[in-house]
Parts: structure tokens; C-alpha cells; sequence
């Protein structure tokens, strides 16, 4: 049908060139950690004065180097919607990381972070333990403490409030 994936059809004027290749990869080892995206790759090179070369190019290059990428359906921004909210609370509580330029400086940075990310924070997503916790088989017995102490809780505000009820009633007017 119309909508069937097909396979890329065409083919370019002339190959790549040996100083496009090198800028390519250039490009892939100072920003591909951040940009696995060959569109984005594609316009840092444009806007860096680096490699000018089209999205196709670069999708083509990185798939001769076997360098493998992964992009949601166009149309359906829920495929990554698990990643937009990790962004999202990690630029939340962490606002200096957009600030840092420099790949190494990041990565020592997020070394620091991680520990605390996965040891410490609860997740709200996994019933608000950490994931250390969730994946060392802890987060069920976590969450059934916790409902059991919250529901004591209710209990103890109950019998309290029922032992402490005014014996009169107050004066209306």
C-alpha cells in the first residue's frame, strides 16, 4: 500500500568525499553522544562551519559505519515520551548541565549526579522508590511497607479524633 515502508530509493550525484567522511566523523565523535539524531548531527555541521551536508548524507555515512540510530514514528511523540519526562526532571533539577559545553565536563558531571539519581531519589513512576531498590527486587516489599504504615497512620488519626471528641456540643446561634 501507499504507507508501506519502503526501501531508500535514489542515489546521490558523486559519493562522499574523503574531507566530507573525516568531518562526518568528526562530527559523530564530538557530538554524537549528545545528537544520535543524523538530522541533528547534520545541522550542528551546518551551524558550526564544519561539514555542510545533508541529513540523507549523514544517515547514509552512519549507516556504512554500522552506527545504528533509533527515532520514533513521525506523528506519534509518545514512542519517547519516557525520555521527554527523564529530560524534563533532569533539566528541572539539575538546571547548570544546559550551561556545560564541554562533553567531558558533562560526563564527569553526570557521574556525580547519577549515584544520587538512582540510589537516593524516589521515582514516582515506580512507586516511589529508587531504582537501585526497584531492581534488586526491594521495591515491592518498599511499597507494601509503606501502604501498611500509611494505612496504620489512618488508623492511629482515627482513634485519636474519636477519643478526643468534645463531650458538649458548642453553642449555635
Amino acid at each position: 500500500t501507499e504507507l508501506d515502508d519502503r526501501t531508500p530509493g535514489g542515489h546521490p550525484m558523486h559519493g562522499l568525499l574523503d574531507d566530507e567522511v573525516q568531518a562526518i566523523i568528526d562530527l559523530y565523535h564530538h557530538w554524537g553522544e549528545i545528537d544520535r539524531s543524523h538530522r541533528k548531527l547534520a545541522h550542528r555541521g551546518s551551524y558550526t562551519n564544519t561539514a555542510q551536508m545533508t541529513s540523507g548524507s549523514t544517515r547514509e555515512f552512519m549507516a556504512l559505519c554500522g552506527i545504528a540510530q533509533h527515532f520514533g514514528r513521525p506523528g506519534t511523540p509518545t514512542d519517547q515520551a519516557w525520555i521527554e519526562s527523564f529530560n524534563g526532571h533532569l533539566k528541572a533539577e539539575y538546571p547548570h548541565l544546559e550551561s556545560i559545553a564541554d562533553i567531558e565536563v558533562l560526563r564527569r558531571e553526570l557521574d556525580v549526579i547519577r549515584p544520587r539519581w538512582n540510589g537516593v531519589r524516589l521515582h514516582a513512576g515506580i512507586g516511589y522508590v529508587t531504582p537501585d531498590d526497584e531492581h534488586e527486587g526491594r521495591g515491592p516489599a518498599i511499597r507494601k511497607a509503606r501502604e501498611a504504615g500509611l494505612q496504620a497512620a489512618r488508623l492511629r488519626r482515627l482513634a485519636y479524633h474519636r477519643s478526643t471528641r468534645p463531650t458538649t456540643k458548642p453553642e449555635t446561634r
